[in-house]
């Protein structure tokens, strides 16, 4: 979105305008921002569709923030795992306690062994989901214009039974 200042004649000599991305296109994008990301292979395929089309509106880089941010939950459903394994262990200390001078190993919990087991779902997706909102519709108000009951044509006995059915209960 540009300012309608910057786009009068004389300040650009071209305008070029892109679209936000169709469900096959935020199908491609989806799978070149997965690359690397470890998905099970055989969920690959539905979980691009199911994605990509529950995204609409989002761009490139709503869908590269989403991709991100769910894998991020996995690391962190992970990681909550770990530490119910490691609850009984009589070192074991609460991250989220508020005394801060006892010293937490997050390496103890978050180990190689136990990263090689997150696998990204549809439903860290979809979690993410909840939080990444597409770009586009950021700052987006609807501004809704007061109108007047004598503002309204058309037949008299439907505006009368409009305003009885609304405006006098209320």
């Amino acid at each position: 979105m540009i300012c309608n200042s910057m786009l009068r004649t004389g300040r650009f000599d071209r305008t070029i305008q892109l679209n936000k991305p169709t469900e096959e296109g935020r199908y491609e994008i989806l799978s070149h921002c997965i690359r690397g990301m470890k998905i099970a292979p055989s969920h690959r395929q539905h979980l691009l569709k199911h994605v990509a089309k529950h995204t609409h509106g989002f761009i490139g880089s709503d869908l590269d923030h989403l991709c991100t941010e769910a894998g991020l939950r996995a690391i962190r459903e992970q990681f909550l795992h770990a530490m119910d394994e490691n609850e009984d262990d009589a070192d074991y200390v609460d991250p989220t306690s508020m005394d801060t001078s006892i010293p937490i190993d997050l390496d103890d919990l978050c180990t190689p062994s136990h990263l090689s087991t997150v696998f990204i779902t549809v439903e860290h997706f979809d979690a993410a989901l909840k939080d990444v909102k597409p770009s586009s519709t950021r700052g987006f108000a609807e501004e809704i214009t007061p109108v007047a009951w004598d503002e309204i044509g058309g037949s008299a006995t439907l505006k009368q039974t409009l305003i009885e059915t609304i405006s006098h209960p209320l």
